[in-house]
């Protein structure tokens, strides 16, 4: 396993665990969300698209 599947797995966790507590909506299926390298303009290790995935469905901007 490489570390953007680890930090995928751990990022769909804490997902799991916040619709639990009633604090986010999510769909059936995760599988559009996805780790990887950012674009070389930001300087960070790891990019997700987690948020602008969850936007729609929660109706909410991807900033809140």
């Amino acid at each position: 396993m490489n570390i953007f599947e680890e930090y995928l797995d751990k990022i769909k966790k804490i997902l799991l665990d916040l619709s639990k507590n009633g604090e986010l909506i999510i769909p059936d299926k995760l599988d559009g969300i996805n780790t990887e390298i950012p674009p070389s303009k930001f300087n960070c290790d790891i990019s997700t698209n987690v948020a602008m995935f969850l936007s729609k469905i929660n109706k909410k901007s991807p900033a809140d």
